[in-house]
């Protein structure tokens, strides 16, 4: 048996012989004999033994032996064998593959395995808005800026929910287009962390239409504001800003607001500052205000 188990590599490569025969041996296979099968053999892997495979060994593939894979019998796959890939061996996962994992599958890519996945495979074709929404935070949160950047089209937007959208965060949320940033909606906006909202541009911030982003910020995303992106919040969203979420913006984002803002915003607005905001203020920002001086 012991030989067998050896050479099975070597025999499922073999043209001419029913693969179904070593669906209850393949999961017997170390790492090493996963690892030494040829990308014939890996061709030749039937639905039954794919969905045989142990997370262990699906960690042991490679990148050429993932681009291997037959896209009709990949619907085999778990969320936990898809979470085993490691990022090096998506760097091999074709388009077809892809398409063809099931919604429980595609789900199970996460934080660790999902920066693998080469830029030419995400797009609109590949991942549609329904893809989007199978992925989760972990899965956001994993994504490089390039990959974010080449993901999330006009198309694809809408895919994200209140759930995974707060997989981003501060380090690749900039890789939205502002094109991407005008179809969002406040019932998703709701659902990034602070982290994500501290990732922001101002560039970004100024692409929300207004009053998505005026509901979007929550007493708890609004604390992501800084001095480096606050100033681009519009005039009128800042204005249709709860009276709970303006008290709640940080100190430390204060002196970021341009003396445009100052001027424009209305003194039922300043009126709605918080002590801990209002202490974040600069000498130049408390001269910009005027008149609006005696509503703090």
């Amino acid at each position: 048996m012991r030989n067998y188990i050896k050479y099975l590599p070597i025999i499922l490569a073999a043209s001419g012989l029913n693969a179904e025969l070593f669906a209850t041996s393949i999961n017997l296979l170390t790492t090493d004999r996963i690892a030494a099968i040829p990308i014939t053999g890996i061709a030749a892997l039937t639905t039954v033994q794919l969905k045989a495979l142990t997370p262990t060994q699906m960690a042991a593939l490679s990148s050429t032996q993932v681009s291997s894979l037959v896209s009709s019998r990949v619907l085999a796959f778990s969320s936990s064998q898809v979470a085993a890939l490691t990022s090096s061996a998506l760097q091999g996962i074709q388009s077809k593959v892809l398409t063809g994992l099931t919604a429980s599958a595609f789900a199970g890519f996460n934080a660790a395995n999902i920066s693998g996945i080469p830029t030419t495979m995400l797009t609109s074709t590949v991942f549609s808005s329904t893809r989007v929404a199978e992925l989760t935070s972990s899965a956001i949160s994993g994504l490089t800026t390039d990959q974010v950047a080449a993901l999330f089209s006009d198309v694809v937007t809408g895919g994200l929910t209140s759930a995974n959208i707060s997989g981003f965060t501060s380090a690749n949320i900039s890789g939205l287009t502002t094109a991407a940033m005008t179809l969002l909606v406040s019932s998703q906006l709701i659902g990034l962390t602070s982290g994500g909202v501290a990732g922001l541009t101002t560039a970004q911030l100024a692409a929300f239409a207004s009053s998505d982003l005026a509901s979007g910020l929550t007493t708890a995303n609004v604390l992501g504001l800084n001095s480096t992106n606050i100033s681009g919040i519009a005039t009128d969203t800042f204005c249709g800003l709860k009276s709970s979420v303006i008290a709640k913006i940080p100190a430390v984002a204060m002196p970021g607001l341009s003396a445009n803002q100052l001027s424009q915003l209305t003194s039922a607005v300043f009126s709605r500052l918080g002590s801990a905001n209002v202490n974040g203020l600069t000498t130049d920002e408390i001269v910009s205000m005027g008149a609006n001086i005696a509503v703090l």
